[in-house]
């Protein structure tokens, strides 16, 4: 179990799953779906039907991007593009142009 634990801490996790329960967020969030409940609940239960395809979307382009590039380890190019490596910086840059228009597609395709 401890090495479980271990390798959540490695992969950074915690902070993942700290943004989920971000205040400033949920502060934006929460007031304008009640105002848009207020407006049209219909209209509002479509759009949140329509959002909960996106991270399963999101989730089939980052196994997608993964199989195109499996030599590709982001954070160990994100660490050498900190450092100066302007290759590496290319690298980050391109591969995140790929994933986010492989999400546009997939976004648009799904609907």
């Amino acid at each position: 179990m401890m090495q479980v634990i271990e390798e959540l801490k490695a992969r950074n996790w915690g902070a993942r799953f700290a943004a989920l329960v971000d205040g400033s967020a949920w502060l934006l969030i929460l007031p304008f779906v009640a105002l848009w409940y207020w407006i049209d609940p219909l209209d509002l239960k479509i759009m949140m039907a329509w959002l909960l395809r996106l991270p399963i979307i999101v989730g089939v382009t980052i196994i997608i991007s993964r199989i195109f590039f499996p030599s590709l380890k982001l954070t160990e190019f994100l660490e050498e593009a900190k450092r100066g490596n302007v290759g590496a910086g290319l690298v980050v840059a391109g591969l995140m142009i790929f994933i986010g228009m492989l999400i546009m597609t997939a976004a648009g395709w799904s609907k």
